[in-house]
C-alpha cells in the first residue's frame, strides 16, 4: 500500500527541470518568439544553423529584464555564444547590451531533474523603461546548440509545473537535444525512480509467490 500510494503521489503534476524547455527551430532569421508571460522564465533550447536567432520581449511598462546564456556541456560544444539585447525605436534599434562569448565566466551546472550538465555564460539583469526589445543569440559562424534563459518582470520567477507523461516527453526530448541514447532518461528520477519500483514490486510479488507455494 505505502508502495502504491508513493506511486500515485509521484504521477501528481510536479515542478520539472531547473529548465523547462520550449525547444526551437525557426526557420528564418525574422522567426521571433515572443516573451509575453511576466515573472515566467522561459528557456528556448535551440541549434544555430547558418543564421543568428532572435527573440521578442514586449515591457508594456518599466521592468525588469533578465537574460542567460547557457550552452550543453557534452562533446563538441563551444564557448562560442555570444548575447546582444537592442531596443527597436522609431527609426531602427538603439543598442543595450552587447555580451560576447570572450567576456564569458562558463560556469558548470547540473540538472539533477534531468541529470544533464550544462555551462552558464554571460546573463544581463536590469531595470528597462517600456518598449519592445529583442535578444539575439549567435555565434561568428552561426552553429551550435544553446539554451536561452529569459525572464522579464520584478516578481518571483514562476516554475512552470507539468504534468507526469509530459514530464517523461520533455525528458526524453532533452535527451535528445544532448544527443544521447534513448536509455540516457534513466538519469532522470523522473524514469529510474518508477523503474525502480515496479522492479522491487516484481521482486517481492516473486518471492511471494515462490514463499506460498513452496
Amino acid at each position: 500500500m505505502r508502495v502504491l500510494l508513493f506511486v500515485v503521489f509521484f504521477l501528481v503534476p510536479s515542478q520539472l527541470f531547473a529548465y523547462v524547455p520550449t525547444f526551437m527551430q525557426p526557420k528564418t532569421v525574422d522567426d521571433r518568439p515572443i516573451v509575453s508571460q511576466t515573472g515566467v522564465l522561459y528557456s528556448f533550447y535551440g541549434e544555430l544553423q547558418s543564421f543568428p536567432h532572435s527573440f521578442t520581449v514586449p515591457l508594456e511598462e518599466p521592468s525588469r529584464l533578465f537574460v542567460q546564456i547557457a550552452i550543453p556541456d557534452m562533446v563538441g560544444s563551444e564557448k562560442n555564444k555570444s548575447l546582444i539585447i537592442v531596443k527597436r525605436e522609431q527609426r531602427g534599434v538603439s543598442e543595450v547590451a552587447r555580451i560576447p562569448f570572450q567576456d564569458m565566466q562558463w560556469t558548470p551546472m547540473v540538472d539533477r531533474s534531468t541529470g544533464d550538465s550544462y555551462l552558464l555564460g554571460g546573463s544581463f539583469d536590469q531595470q528597462l523603461e517600456a518598449g519592445e526589445y529583442i535578444i539575439e543569440v549567435s555565434t561568428v559562424e552561426n552553429t551550435g546548440k544553446y539554451v536561452l534563459l529569459v525572464q522579464k518582470g520584478d516578481d518571483a520567477a514562476v516554475t512552470e509545473r507539468r504534468g507526469y507523461f509530459k514530464t517523461l516527453a520533455d525528458t526524453y526530448a532533452v535527451k535528445r537535444f544532448f544527443e544521447k541514447s534513448p536509455f540516457a532518461v534513466l538519469q532522470s528520477p523522473f524514469y529510474y525512480v518508477p523503474v525502480t519500483v515496479l522492479l522491487l514490486g516484481l521482486l517481492i510479488y516473486l518471492l511471494y509467490r515462490r514463499k506460498r507455494y513452496a
